[in-house]
């Protein structure tokens, strides 16, 4: 057992995202413990679809902008909660891809941070992928460039691409170019 699992279980974390996650799908509870203090039923809702995306918690959510989502691998992938039919398949598809580099990627395996493979995804790719989007910082080498061109989101949709085959959405490389992986 590498240390970071050993702190998890130290401290519960694990518990504690549970409690959290389980308080807020439930659309009656008011969330006080984490400075919140509203109630609405888009603040988490679980849409998970083992079928087509096994293996993470699909969840929908008004915290997340308009359109988008957000993959974290060992929690889930997160969309907002207006983003429906052709749109939310493509999304959800491309943010399995995220999920896909996660779980096969022989780099992560090599670039384990803190003996971690949890951890070098998130500094490794997440990291990267969020700082490519804030306008300045994305003019730094290495973060440069456009996110939809983004050397992590083009990874993940070959992944994506490759995953759901002839089930990809009909205009996913429209909105998800994979050709530069």
């Amino acid at each position: 057992m590498n240390w970071v699992t050993r702190f998890f279980k130290k401290f519960q974390i694990k518990y504690y995202f549970a409690r959290f996650f389980s308080s807020v799908q439930n659309s009656s509870s008011k969330i006080t413990s984490l400075g919140f203090d509203f109630k609405s039923k888009y603040l988490l809702k679980e849409i998970s679809d083992p079928v087509n995306f096994p293996g993470i918690k699909l969840f929908e959510t008004n915290l997340v902008l308009k359109g988008s989502a957000i993959c974290l691998p060992g929690i889930g992938i997160f969309v907002h909660y207006k983003t429906n039919g052709q749109s939310r398949n493509r999304v959800l598809q491309h943010e399995y891809g995220h999920f896909l580099d996660y779980k096969t990627s022989k780099d992560l395996r090599r670039k384990r941070t803190l003996n971690s493979p949890f951890l070098g995804f998130y500094l490794c790719i997440g990291l990267p992928s969020i700082l490519n989007t804030i306008p300045l910082m994305n003019k730094i080498p290495g973060l440069q460039g456009n996110h939809r061109d983004y050397w992590t989101e083009v990874r993940a949709n070959k992944l994506a691409a490759d995953w759901f085959g002839d089930q990809l959405a009909a205009d996913f490389n429209k909105f998800h170019p994979s050709e530069k992986a």
